[in-house]
Protein backbone atom coordinates (compact mmCIF):
# COMPACT_ATOMS: atom_id res chain seq x y z
CA UNK A 1 0.00 0.00 0.00
CA UNK A 2 1.72 3.44 -0.75
CA UNK A 3 0.71 6.52 0.56
CA UNK A 4 2.00 9.84 -1.67
CA UNK A 5 4.24 12.41 0.42
CA UNK A 6 3.44 16.14 0.10
CA UNK A 7 5.69 19.37 1.21
CA UNK A 8 3.65 22.68 1.93
CA UNK A 9 3.13 23.37 -1.27
CA UNK A 10 1.34 20.35 -2.17
CA UNK A 11 4.32 18.49 -4.20
CA UNK A 12 4.91 14.83 -4.07
CA UNK A 13 8.10 14.66 -2.80
CA UNK A 14 8.20 10.90 -1.54
CA UNK A 15 6.27 8.27 -1.12
CA UNK A 16 5.27 5.86 1.87
CA UNK A 17 5.15 2.09 0.97
CA UNK A 18 3.47 -0.29 3.38
CA UNK A 19 3.99 -4.11 2.83
CA UNK A 20 2.26 -7.50 4.44
CA UNK A 21 3.27 -10.94 3.64
CA UNK A 22 -0.17 -12.77 1.56
CA UNK A 23 -0.68 -15.55 4.11
CA UNK A 24 -3.00 -17.01 0.92
CA UNK A 25 0.10 -17.77 -1.25
CA UNK A 26 1.93 -19.93 0.77
CA UNK A 27 -0.97 -21.39 2.13
CA UNK A 28 -0.94 -21.01 5.39
CA UNK A 29 -4.71 -19.27 5.36
CA UNK A 30 -6.39 -19.25 2.03
CA UNK A 31 -9.01 -16.98 3.64
CA UNK A 32 -6.30 -14.07 4.57
CA UNK A 33 -6.40 -10.79 2.97
CA UNK A 34 -4.07 -7.79 3.06
CA UNK A 35 -5.96 -5.46 5.68
CA UNK A 36 -5.19 -1.79 4.65
CA UNK A 37 -7.45 -0.64 7.30
CA UNK A 38 -5.45 -1.47 10.12
CA UNK A 39 -2.63 0.68 9.16
CA UNK A 40 -4.33 3.42 8.57
CA UNK A 41 -6.36 3.32 12.36
CA UNK A 42 -2.39 3.11 13.66
CA UNK A 43 -1.36 6.84 11.74
CA UNK A 44 -5.41 8.09 12.81
CA UNK A 45 -6.49 9.30 9.37
CA UNK A 46 -9.95 9.26 8.90
CA UNK A 47 -11.28 6.99 6.38
CA UNK A 48 -14.42 4.85 4.67
CA UNK A 49 -14.59 2.39 2.18
CA UNK A 50 -17.47 0.94 -0.52
CA UNK A 51 -17.41 -1.79 -3.22
CA UNK A 52 -16.81 -0.59 -6.79
CA UNK A 53 -20.79 0.26 -7.13
CA UNK A 54 -20.14 3.20 -4.28
CA UNK A 55 -22.32 1.15 -1.02
CA UNK A 56 -20.36 2.02 1.62
CA UNK A 57 -18.54 -0.91 3.58
CA UNK A 58 -16.81 -0.21 6.24
CA UNK A 59 -15.96 3.59 8.29
CA UNK A 60 -13.91 4.30 11.37
CA UNK A 61 -15.20 6.38 13.85
CA UNK A 62 -12.84 9.54 13.08
CA UNK A 63 -14.42 9.83 9.80
CA UNK A 64 -18.01 11.58 11.43
CA UNK A 65 -16.15 14.41 11.89
CA UNK A 66 -16.26 15.38 8.21
CA UNK A 67 -19.51 12.97 7.01
CA UNK A 68 -21.12 12.75 10.31
CA UNK A 69 -24.02 10.53 9.79
CA UNK A 70 -21.94 7.68 7.50
CA UNK A 71 -22.10 4.92 9.76
CA UNK A 72 -26.02 5.00 10.22
CA UNK A 73 -26.06 4.69 6.49
CA UNK A 74 -23.36 2.00 5.55
CA UNK A 75 -26.40 0.62 3.42
CA UNK A 76 -26.54 3.37 1.17
CA UNK A 77 -24.04 4.73 -1.73
CA UNK A 78 -21.62 7.26 -1.39
CA UNK A 79 -23.69 9.38 -3.69
CA UNK A 80 -26.28 9.69 -1.26
CA UNK A 81 -24.32 10.86 1.89
CA UNK A 82 -22.69 13.58 -0.01
CA UNK A 83 -25.34 15.94 -0.32
CA UNK A 84 -23.46 18.96 -2.28
CA UNK A 85 -24.12 18.44 -6.28
CA UNK A 86 -20.47 19.19 -7.72
CA UNK A 87 -19.41 16.71 -5.09
CA UNK A 88 -21.98 13.81 -6.44
CA UNK A 89 -21.52 14.65 -10.30
CA UNK A 90 -17.44 14.11 -9.29
CA UNK A 91 -17.88 11.05 -7.91
CA UNK A 92 -20.33 9.25 -10.12
CA UNK A 93 -17.95 10.21 -13.03
CA UNK A 94 -15.26 8.67 -10.48
CA UNK A 95 -17.19 5.42 -10.38
CA UNK A 96 -18.42 4.98 -14.43
CA UNK A 97 -14.68 6.09 -15.55
CA UNK A 98 -12.62 3.09 -15.64
CA UNK A 99 -9.76 4.92 -16.17
CA UNK A 100 -9.58 6.94 -13.18
CA UNK A 101 -7.82 5.69 -10.55
CA UNK A 102 -7.60 8.28 -7.71
CA UNK A 103 -10.28 11.10 -7.25
CA UNK A 104 -9.84 14.39 -4.79
CA UNK A 105 -12.65 16.66 -4.00
CA UNK A 106 -12.17 19.69 -1.54
CA UNK A 107 -15.41 19.37 1.76
CA UNK A 108 -14.08 22.21 3.63
CA UNK A 109 -11.65 24.55 3.40
CA UNK A 110 -8.71 22.67 5.17
CA UNK A 111 -9.85 19.76 4.22
CA UNK A 112 -9.90 17.07 1.16
CA UNK A 113 -11.57 13.77 0.14
CA UNK A 114 -9.27 11.24 -1.93
CA UNK A 115 -10.50 8.63 -3.00
CA UNK A 116 -8.43 5.21 -4.69
CA UNK A 117 -9.39 2.19 -6.55
CA UNK A 118 -7.68 -1.28 -6.31
CA UNK A 119 -5.77 -0.75 -3.49
CA UNK A 120 -7.14 -4.04 -1.73
CA UNK A 121 -7.58 -7.13 -3.70
CA UNK A 122 -11.19 -6.94 -3.08
CA UNK A 123 -10.66 -4.10 -5.84
CA UNK A 124 -12.81 -2.04 -3.08
CA UNK A 125 -12.95 1.97 -3.29
CA UNK A 126 -10.88 3.39 -0.21
CA UNK A 127 -11.72 6.99 0.85
CA UNK A 128 -9.21 8.86 3.31
CA UNK A 129 -9.52 12.49 4.77
CA UNK A 130 -6.30 14.76 4.36
CA UNK A 131 -6.46 17.09 6.90
CA UNK A 132 -3.95 20.38 6.20
CA UNK A 133 -5.18 21.85 9.81
CA UNK A 134 -4.22 18.55 11.73
CA UNK A 135 -0.95 17.00 13.04
CA UNK A 136 -2.02 13.80 11.03
CA UNK A 137 -1.06 11.86 7.85
CA UNK A 138 0.50 14.91 6.42
CA UNK A 139 2.55 15.88 9.58
CA UNK A 140 3.53 13.23 12.72
CA UNK A 141 3.48 10.46 9.08
CA UNK A 142 6.21 12.68 7.74
CA UNK A 143 7.56 13.43 10.19
CA UNK A 144 8.29 9.96 11.32
CA UNK A 145 9.16 9.54 7.61
CA UNK A 146 11.58 12.12 7.54
CA UNK A 147 13.65 10.93 10.79
CA UNK A 148 14.25 7.51 9.46
CA UNK A 149 15.54 9.05 6.13
CA UNK A 150 17.52 11.62 8.11
CA UNK A 151 19.20 8.41 10.64
CA UNK A 152 20.16 5.94 7.65
CA UNK A 153 21.75 8.79 5.48
CA UNK A 154 25.52 8.73 4.81
CA UNK A 155 25.00 12.75 3.90
CA UNK A 156 25.03 14.82 6.46
CA UNK A 157 21.58 16.80 6.84
CA UNK A 158 19.66 18.87 9.36
CA UNK A 159 16.05 20.51 9.76
CA UNK A 160 15.44 24.20 10.74
CA UNK A 161 12.97 26.25 11.88
CA UNK A 162 12.33 29.03 8.81
CA UNK A 163 11.14 31.41 11.53
CA UNK A 164 14.25 31.27 13.74
CA UNK A 165 16.29 28.99 12.02
CA UNK A 166 16.66 26.78 15.28
CA UNK A 167 18.05 23.64 14.71
CA UNK A 168 14.90 21.00 14.99
CA UNK A 169 16.86 17.58 14.18
CA UNK A 170 20.31 16.60 12.95
CA UNK A 171 21.86 13.51 11.81
CA UNK A 172 25.03 11.24 12.88
CA UNK A 173 26.71 12.61 9.42
CA UNK A 174 26.51 16.25 10.18
CA UNK A 175 27.28 15.47 14.12
CA UNK A 176 30.70 13.68 12.41
CA UNK A 177 31.30 16.60 9.45
CA UNK A 178 30.67 19.71 11.97
CA UNK A 179 31.93 18.05 15.39
CA UNK A 180 29.16 19.19 17.49
CA UNK A 181 27.20 17.08 19.73
CA UNK A 182 23.06 16.46 18.99
CA UNK A 183 22.79 18.29 22.30
CA UNK A 184 25.02 20.84 20.91
CA UNK A 185 23.41 21.28 17.69
CA UNK A 186 19.55 20.95 18.70
CA UNK A 187 20.32 24.36 20.53
CA UNK A 188 22.31 25.86 18.04
CA UNK A 189 21.08 27.92 15.33
CA UNK A 190 22.20 27.97 11.48
CA UNK A 191 24.61 31.07 11.87
CA UNK A 192 26.40 29.34 14.07
CA UNK A 193 27.68 27.53 11.30
CA UNK A 194 29.04 30.80 9.67
CA UNK A 195 31.89 33.19 10.56
CA UNK A 196 31.06 36.47 11.30
CA UNK A 197 32.15 37.84 8.19
CA UNK A 198 29.68 35.70 6.24
CA UNK A 199 26.57 35.96 7.95
CA UNK A 200 25.60 38.80 5.16
CA UNK A 201 26.30 36.10 2.57
CA UNK A 202 23.66 33.71 4.59
CA UNK A 203 21.55 36.22 4.80
CA UNK A 204 21.59 37.10 1.03
CA UNK A 205 21.20 33.19 0.24
CA UNK A 206 18.20 33.03 2.58
CA UNK A 207 16.35 35.85 0.00
CA UNK A 208 17.00 33.91 -3.10
CA UNK A 209 14.74 31.94 -4.34
CA UNK A 210 16.67 28.35 -5.77
CA UNK A 211 15.10 25.48 -7.17
CA UNK A 212 14.47 22.64 -4.79
CA UNK A 213 16.57 19.46 -4.76
CA UNK A 214 19.27 21.49 -6.16
CA UNK A 215 22.30 21.82 -4.78
CA UNK A 216 23.70 25.50 -4.62
CA UNK A 217 26.96 27.05 -3.26
CA UNK A 218 29.82 26.85 -2.52
CA UNK A 219 29.37 28.03 0.89
CA UNK A 220 31.89 28.50 3.65
CA UNK A 221 30.81 26.66 7.31
CA UNK A 222 32.29 26.93 10.34
CA UNK A 223 33.38 23.46 12.32
CA UNK A 224 33.42 23.74 16.24
CA UNK A 225 36.98 23.20 16.00
CA UNK A 226 37.26 26.69 14.47
CA UNK A 227 38.26 25.41 10.89
CA UNK A 228 36.62 25.94 7.60
CA UNK A 229 34.70 23.76 5.28
CA UNK A 230 33.06 24.69 2.12
CA UNK A 231 29.94 23.01 1.35
CA UNK A 232 26.85 22.72 -1.01
CA UNK A 233 23.50 22.63 0.63
CA UNK A 234 20.20 21.21 -1.40
CA UNK A 235 17.20 23.08 0.67
CA UNK A 236 13.54 21.94 0.40
CA UNK A 237 10.99 23.22 2.33
CA UNK A 238 8.70 20.97 4.22
CA UNK A 239 6.17 20.90 7.20
CA UNK A 240 7.97 19.56 10.35
CA UNK A 241 6.03 18.63 13.65
CA UNK A 242 3.08 21.20 12.79
CA UNK A 243 6.12 24.44 12.12
CA UNK A 244 7.56 25.70 8.25
CA UNK A 245 10.93 24.27 8.15
CA UNK A 246 13.65 23.37 5.53
CA UNK A 247 15.38 20.27 5.59
CA UNK A 248 18.98 20.89 4.00
CA UNK A 249 21.40 18.24 2.52
CA UNK A 250 25.09 19.20 3.01
CA UNK A 251 27.73 18.10 0.27
CA UNK A 252 31.31 18.65 1.60
CA UNK A 253 33.39 20.07 -1.58
CA UNK A 254 36.46 21.10 0.50
CA UNK A 255 39.04 18.67 -0.99
CA UNK A 256 37.35 19.31 -4.52
CA UNK A 257 37.76 23.06 -3.93
CA UNK A 258 41.30 22.46 -2.82
CA UNK A 259 41.94 20.02 -6.07
CA UNK A 260 40.23 22.25 -8.43
CA UNK A 261 42.78 25.43 -6.89
CA UNK A 262 46.51 23.46 -7.44
CA UNK A 263 45.08 21.96 -11.02
CA UNK A 264 44.66 26.01 -12.16
CA UNK A 265 47.91 26.56 -10.35
CA UNK A 266 49.41 24.13 -11.94
CA UNK A 267 47.75 24.48 -15.52
CA UNK A 268 48.96 27.78 -15.66
CA UNK A 269 52.36 26.49 -15.36
CA UNK A 270 51.66 24.10 -17.89
CA UNK A 271 50.45 26.12 -20.75
CA UNK A 272 52.91 28.80 -19.98
CA UNK A 273 55.85 26.28 -19.68
CA UNK A 274 58.80 26.58 -22.33
CA UNK A 275 59.64 22.91 -22.24
CA UNK A 276 57.82 20.86 -25.00
CA UNK A 277 54.87 19.38 -23.29
CA UNK A 278 53.03 16.19 -24.95
CA UNK A 279 49.59 13.75 -23.69
CA UNK A 280 49.59 10.85 -25.53
CA UNK A 281 46.82 7.83 -24.88
CA UNK A 282 47.76 4.44 -23.54
CA UNK A 283 48.93 3.43 -27.91
CA UNK A 284 51.19 6.18 -27.78
CA UNK A 285 49.05 8.65 -30.07
CA UNK A 286 49.21 12.35 -29.13
CA UNK A 287 46.19 14.11 -27.65
CA UNK A 288 48.02 17.23 -26.45
CA UNK A 289 50.48 19.41 -27.33
CA UNK A 290 51.46 22.36 -25.39
CA UNK A 291 52.18 25.77 -27.72
CA UNK A 292 55.83 25.59 -27.01
CA UNK A 293 55.92 22.61 -29.20
CA UNK A 294 54.20 23.83 -32.10
CA UNK A 295 56.94 27.07 -31.69
CA UNK A 296 59.75 24.40 -31.53
CA UNK A 297 59.12 22.29 -33.70
CA UNK A 298 56.77 24.08 -36.46
CA UNK A 299 53.48 21.55 -36.80
CA UNK A 300 50.49 22.85 -35.86
CA UNK A 301 47.86 21.20 -33.83
CA UNK A 302 46.23 19.44 -37.03
CA UNK A 303 48.99 17.84 -37.84
CA UNK A 304 49.96 16.54 -34.45
CA UNK A 305 46.12 15.51 -33.19
CA UNK A 306 46.79 11.37 -32.87
CA UNK A 307 49.83 11.55 -34.75
CA UNK A 308 51.95 8.64 -32.98
CA UNK A 309 54.71 10.03 -31.19
CA UNK A 310 57.15 7.78 -32.23
CA UNK A 311 57.09 9.24 -35.46
CA UNK A 312 58.90 12.50 -33.62
CA UNK A 313 61.85 9.95 -32.41
CA UNK A 314 65.02 9.34 -34.27
CA UNK A 315 64.84 5.70 -36.01
CA UNK A 316 66.97 4.06 -33.41
CA UNK A 317 65.06 5.31 -30.25
CA UNK A 318 61.92 4.71 -31.42
CA UNK A 319 62.39 0.40 -30.40
CA UNK A 320 63.52 1.38 -27.26
CA UNK A 321 60.69 4.40 -26.23
CA UNK A 322 57.75 1.57 -27.77
CA UNK A 323 59.66 -1.22 -25.97
CA UNK A 324 60.28 0.90 -22.41
CA UNK A 325 57.21 3.02 -22.07
CA UNK A 326 54.32 2.38 -24.43
CA UNK A 327 54.07 -1.05 -24.34
CA UNK A 328 55.36 -1.37 -20.35
CA UNK A 329 53.42 -1.80 -17.29
CA UNK A 330 55.93 -0.23 -15.43
CA UNK A 331 54.88 2.42 -13.30
CA UNK A 332 58.19 4.28 -13.43
CA UNK A 333 58.91 7.41 -15.27
CA UNK A 334 61.47 7.20 -18.13
CA UNK A 335 64.93 9.57 -18.52
CA UNK A 336 65.82 9.72 -22.53
CA UNK A 337 67.87 11.67 -24.62
CA UNK A 338 66.92 11.96 -27.91
CA UNK A 339 66.33 14.58 -30.80
CA UNK A 340 62.99 15.21 -31.59
CA UNK A 341 61.55 15.90 -35.79
CA UNK A 342 61.03 19.28 -36.83
CA UNK A 343 58.56 19.97 -39.69
CA UNK A 344 61.45 20.99 -41.70
CA UNK A 345 63.24 17.94 -41.49
CA UNK A 346 65.64 19.27 -38.96
CA UNK A 347 66.01 17.41 -35.33
CA UNK A 348 66.27 19.18 -32.15
CA UNK A 349 68.39 18.06 -29.42
CA UNK A 350 66.10 17.13 -26.17
CA UNK A 351 66.27 15.21 -23.19
CA UNK A 352 62.46 13.47 -22.43
CA UNK A 353 60.85 12.51 -19.04
CA UNK A 354 58.02 10.43 -19.81
CA UNK A 355 55.42 9.67 -17.20
CA UNK A 356 52.79 6.80 -17.36
CA UNK A 357 49.16 8.20 -15.97
CA UNK A 358 46.68 5.00 -14.57
CA UNK A 359 43.35 5.10 -14.23
CA UNK A 360 41.16 3.74 -10.90
CA UNK A 361 41.23 0.43 -11.90
CA UNK A 362 45.44 0.65 -12.00
CA UNK A 363 45.72 0.39 -16.02
CA UNK A 364 47.56 2.76 -18.09
CA UNK A 365 45.53 5.36 -19.04
CA UNK A 366 47.71 7.88 -20.92
CA UNK A 367 51.74 9.19 -21.34
CA UNK A 368 52.84 12.70 -20.06
CA UNK A 369 56.03 13.82 -22.06
CA UNK A 370 57.99 16.40 -21.02
CA UNK A 371 60.93 17.26 -23.77
CA UNK A 372 63.32 19.91 -22.82
CA UNK A 373 65.72 20.86 -25.81
CA UNK A 374 69.51 21.48 -25.30
CA UNK A 375 70.97 24.65 -25.58
CA UNK A 376 73.84 24.52 -27.59
CA UNK A 377 76.87 26.59 -27.23
CA UNK A 378 77.32 29.52 -29.18
CA UNK A 379 79.48 29.14 -32.15
CA UNK A 380 82.77 31.13 -32.83
CA UNK A 381 81.92 34.58 -34.55
CA UNK A 382 84.07 36.42 -36.76
CA UNK A 383 86.14 39.61 -35.60
CA UNK A 384 83.29 41.42 -38.16
CA UNK A 385 80.74 40.08 -36.36
CA UNK A 386 82.29 40.47 -33.03
CA UNK A 387 82.67 44.09 -33.80
CA UNK A 388 79.00 44.26 -34.87
CA UNK A 389 77.56 42.93 -32.11
CA UNK A 390 79.74 44.99 -29.62
CA UNK A 391 78.69 48.19 -31.32
CA UNK A 392 75.29 47.30 -31.22
CA UNK A 393 75.19 46.15 -27.24
CA UNK A 394 73.31 43.23 -27.47
CA UNK A 395 72.79 39.87 -29.53
CA UNK A 396 69.43 39.71 -30.96
CA UNK A 397 68.78 35.98 -30.13
CA UNK A 398 70.36 36.31 -27.19
CA UNK A 399 67.36 38.74 -26.03
CA UNK A 400 64.99 36.73 -27.36
CA UNK A 401 65.99 34.18 -25.78
CA UNK A 402 65.86 35.84 -22.72
CA UNK A 403 62.67 37.76 -22.95
CA UNK A 404 61.49 33.93 -23.62
CA UNK A 405 62.68 32.54 -20.41
CA UNK A 406 61.45 35.45 -18.38
CA UNK A 407 57.51 35.14 -19.70
CA UNK A 408 56.72 31.83 -18.62
CA UNK A 409 57.75 32.33 -14.31
CA UNK A 410 55.63 35.99 -14.72
CA UNK A 411 52.89 34.41 -15.79
CA UNK A 412 53.24 31.86 -13.24
CA UNK A 413 53.23 34.88 -11.02
CA UNK A 414 50.20 36.62 -12.22
CA UNK A 415 48.35 33.32 -12.41
CA UNK A 416 48.83 32.71 -8.83
CA UNK A 417 48.00 36.10 -7.98
CA UNK A 418 44.69 35.69 -9.42
CA UNK A 419 44.00 32.86 -8.17
CA UNK A 420 44.80 34.03 -4.38
CA UNK A 421 42.64 37.09 -5.68
CA UNK A 422 39.93 35.10 -6.52
CA UNK A 423 39.93 33.13 -3.70
CA UNK A 424 38.99 36.05 -1.21
CA UNK A 425 34.82 36.18 -0.95
CA UNK A 426 35.16 39.45 0.98
CA UNK A 427 38.80 40.94 1.22
CA UNK A 428 39.21 43.57 4.20
CA UNK A 429 40.66 47.26 3.37
CA UNK A 430 43.97 46.51 3.17
CA UNK A 431 43.48 43.46 1.38
CA UNK A 432 41.74 45.86 -1.29
CA UNK A 433 44.54 48.34 -1.13
CA UNK A 434 47.47 45.71 -1.36
CA UNK A 435 45.17 43.48 -4.47
CA UNK A 436 44.75 47.46 -6.31
CA UNK A 437 48.62 47.94 -6.20
CA UNK A 438 49.26 44.50 -7.50
CA UNK A 439 46.71 44.96 -10.42
CA UNK A 440 48.53 48.29 -10.83
CA UNK A 441 52.20 47.09 -11.01
CA UNK A 442 50.86 44.46 -12.90
CA UNK A 443 50.02 46.95 -15.67
CA UNK A 444 53.54 48.40 -15.33
CA UNK A 445 54.77 45.05 -15.81
CA UNK A 446 52.91 44.48 -18.99
CA UNK A 447 53.49 47.13 -20.61
CA UNK A 448 57.58 46.91 -19.79
CA UNK A 449 57.10 42.94 -21.61
CA UNK A 450 55.18 44.22 -24.22
CA UNK A 451 57.57 47.17 -24.86
CA UNK A 452 60.58 44.74 -24.58
CA UNK A 453 59.00 42.26 -26.84
CA UNK A 454 58.85 45.02 -29.56
CA UNK A 455 62.37 46.19 -29.20
CA UNK A 456 63.21 42.13 -29.31
CA UNK A 457 61.74 41.72 -32.29
CA UNK A 458 62.96 45.26 -33.83
CA UNK A 459 66.22 43.82 -33.13
CA UNK A 460 65.84 40.47 -35.21
CA UNK A 461 64.80 42.73 -37.84
CA UNK A 462 61.08 40.88 -37.86
CA UNK A 463 59.34 44.13 -37.74
CA UNK A 464 59.09 45.69 -41.27
CA UNK A 465 58.12 49.24 -42.37
CA UNK A 466 56.36 49.87 -45.55
CA UNK A 467 56.48 53.66 -46.11
CA UNK A 468 53.90 55.43 -47.40
CA UNK A 469 53.45 59.12 -48.37
CA UNK A 470 50.51 60.98 -46.81
CA UNK A 471 49.25 64.31 -46.48
CA UNK A 472 50.36 66.54 -43.66
CA UNK A 473 46.84 67.85 -43.07
CA UNK A 474 45.12 64.29 -43.10
CA UNK A 475 47.54 63.78 -39.41
CA UNK A 476 45.17 67.61 -38.11
CA UNK A 477 42.21 67.55 -36.52
CA UNK A 478 40.21 70.44 -39.08
CA UNK A 479 37.08 72.30 -38.21
CA UNK A 480 33.61 70.79 -39.80
CA UNK A 481 33.40 74.06 -42.39
CA UNK A 482 37.43 73.67 -43.23
CA UNK A 483 37.09 73.21 -47.36
CA UNK A 484 39.87 71.05 -48.22
CA UNK A 485 40.24 72.01 -51.60
CA UNK A 486 41.05 75.59 -50.47
CA UNK A 487 43.84 74.39 -48.55
CA UNK A 488 46.90 76.67 -49.12
CA UNK A 489 49.14 73.40 -48.56
CA UNK A 490 47.70 71.30 -51.35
Amino acid sequence: MEFPVLDIDNNVVAIIGVSQVDKSSVGSNASSKFDPYEILTQLNIPFFTTDSAGKVLKTTPLINQYLPNIEKLTSNVITEIVQEEYLTESLKEFYENTNSKNVTLKISKSAELIGLKKVTKDNNVLFYINDSSKSNFKTAGISKMYDAIMKISPQPMFIYDIENLKFMEVNDAAIKLYGYSKEEFLNMDLTDLYAPEDIQTLLESANKKSKTNEFTGPWRHMKKDGSAIIVELSKSPMDYKGKSAHINIIRDITDEVKNSKKIKMFRAAFENSSDLIFITDNDGFITYASDSVINNLGYSKHDLDKKPFLSLLKDEKRAELNKDLIHSDSKETKKIKTELKKATGQMLEVNLVASPIFDYNGEKDSITIIAKPKIKPAQASSEKDISKEVKKGVEPSFLSNVFHELLTPINVILGFIQEINDSIDKPTEDQKEAIDIIKENQKLLLQSMDTAAEYSALEDNKIKFKPEEIFFVDLVRRDSNYNRKNSPIE
